[in-house]
Formats: C-alpha cells, sequence, structure tokens
C-alpha cells in the first residue's frame, strides 16, 4: 500500500511537472507573433544555419536597408513597412527564386536561435 501510494505520488509530480513545462514552452511561443509563427511554419525544415559571420552581415545589411525603408516611407508620407516583409524582400532581391530565398530565411532563423541562446 506505501508503494502504492509512492508510485502515485511520483506519478502526480511527473504530471505537475510536465504541465508546467508545458506552460514555460506556450509563454515562450506566444512571443511569436501570429504572422510570423504562420510564416515559420511554411518554411522548409533545416538544420542548415548562417555562420556567425554571415549571420552578422546579413544583419546588418538587413538593418541598413530597413532604416532606408523607413525613411523613404517617411518621406513620402506613407505607412512604414514591417520588418519581417523588408527580410523577405530583401531575401527575394537577394536570391531572386522564391525557393532559394525561403530556405536561407530557415537558415537565417537557426543561426538566429543558435547565437540567441549561446550568448
Amino acid at each position: 500500500n506505501g508503494t502504492t501510494e509512492k508510485a502515485e505520488d511520483q506519478t502526480e509530480k511527473e504530471k505537475r511537472k510536465a504541465v508546467a513545462q508545458l506552460e514555460r514552452v506556450k509563454k515562450q511561443h506566444r512571443k511569436i507573433p501570429l504572422t510570423l509563427r504562420a510564416v515559420l511554419r511554411m518554411l522548409p525544415k533545416t538544420d542548415r544555419r548562417l555562420n556567425k559571420k554571415n549571420l552578422f552581415r546579413m544583419i546588418s545589411d538587413l538593418l541598413s536597408m530597413y532604416i532606408e525603408a523607413c525613411k523613404t516611407a517617411e518621406a513620402q508620407s506613407i505607412e512604414m513597412p514591417s520588418c519581417a516583409v523588408s527580410v523577405y524582400d530583401y531575401l527575394m532581391h537577394k536570391y531572386g527564386l522564391q525557393n532559394l530565398a525561403e530556405g536561407h530565411t530557415a537558415e537565417f532563423i537557426n543561426g538566429l536561435k543558435e547565437y540567441h541562446s549561446t550568448t
């Protein structure tokens, strides 16, 4: 009878731990905007990632391009472009083909994830 209670206690602890972990994952998942989450689901699944040097170079290029786009939008009194759309436009312009751009988007995101988690 005592071992049954211990087993039930252990099972209950495991359930609480699993629920707590699920809540943490849900909380982290909520930080990603819905539109970006939809785009991420469509991206090709790959384990490839940009190395640190290329990742920083791409971020620098993206920021420069985005700042220019914002300045142009402000000067012309039009709506500012979203950052996600600007990243996609940049990659489409750079690679020319949608499949290539989407593959490099996945590599870019994987690089961001890797280097963000190590800093």
